[in-house]
């Protein structure tokens, strides 16, 4: 059995992720979120589970949880706020300016307990800064492998296109996978079923989106057979919708949160979601890792 660990873990995308592939324990997982931890006890059910603020360290800092006297596991992901490095970060400014060590977090924990398997996930644009190079330095010093690659969910068999950066390494050979193009599946696999109880919105909303929008509003036919966009984590705010679907008899939507965790490959039927609201449904869905994506990296490694 592969047991797995994860800072900043969100829903644990590397439970769900391994598990495709065969028996997986989470040993441990963080994450400031009360929400996320409480999707991650009704879900995933780690031996350790810690909510703590681990952005609230500086450059020399360390957090209140015991990074380095956590157990050892065979794969450990970090899934570091990518705010401070994407175009949303970028456009804020300050608010995104927090953050930008938290790289080194990941860090303690991989020297302290070398895990097998090391993964770190992040926008395409870290690897444009210098914590990237800074990142890659220090698991050079630690591991004998290290490697690192921009990789599409899409290349994966998602229905999403969503590029994200991957740093692994391990103490074992390896190569990451560049995946394969593979023909969208149709949209109605990741739909809910047509009904009246949708979030229908008006023409009217729709150019309101469309005004207010920087990003622009893509309007998707039930029918269609096409790849989607992002979904961004913020998506259960009105202003950030970006999917909008046209119903077959030709009303305008927006999506659900079950559809925004089918458009990241998980199965929100197998999920138990009691307790969240449909904004925090939303937000741990688009925060997460894509889980086709991050399978196919993992059928890739000789874990």
């Amino acid at each position: 059995m592969i047991t797995a660990g994860s800072l900043f873990s969100g829903i644990c995308s590397e439970f769900f992720a391994l598990g495709a592939l065969g028996p997986v324990r989470q040993v441990f997982a963080a994450d400031m979120d009360p929400f996320a931890c409480r999707f991650i006890q009704q879900n995933v059910r780690p031996d350790i589970l810690v909510q703590d603020d681990l952005t609230s360290v500086g450059v020399a800092a360390l957090p209140t949880v015991d990074v380095a006297a956590l157990p050892t596991v065979d794969v450990f992901l970090a899934g570091v706020p990518c705010q401070a490095f994407s175009t949303l970060g970028k456009t804020f400014g300050k608010r995104a300016s927090t953050g930008r060590d938290l790289f080194r977090i990941p860090l303690v924990y991989a020297d302290a307990k070398r895990p097998t398997w090391f993964v770190l996930e992040n926008v395409p644009s870290f690897r444009s800064g210098p914590e990237f190079q800074a990142l890659v330095e220090a698991l050079s010093r630690i591991y004998p492998y290290v490697q690192s690659a921009v990789l599409d969910a899409t290349a994966f068999g998602s229905i999403q296109r969503r590029k994200r950066l991957f740093v692994v390494a391990s103490t074992r050979a390896f190569a990451l996978p560049a995946g394969t193009v593979h023909p969208p599946p149709p949209l109605s696999s990741v739909l809910d079923p047509p009904g009246e109880g949708l979030p229908f919105v008006s023409e009217k909303g729709l150019a309101y989106l469309q005004r207010r929008q920087k990003w622009g509003v893509k309007v998707y036919d039930r029918g269609a057979t096409a790849f989607v966009g992002t979904l961004p984590r913020a998506y259960g705010h009105q202003i950030t919708w970006k999917h909008i679907v046209r119903e077959s008899d030709g009303r305008l939507r927006s999506l659900t949160p079950e559809e925004g965790f089918r458009i990241q490959s998980f199965d929100p039927d197998s999920l138990d979601l009691t307790g969240l609201s449909r904004r925090q449904r939303f937000y741990l869905a688009g925060n997460a890792i894509d889980r086709r994506l991050l399978t196919g990296i993992f059928s890739a490694l000789p874990l």
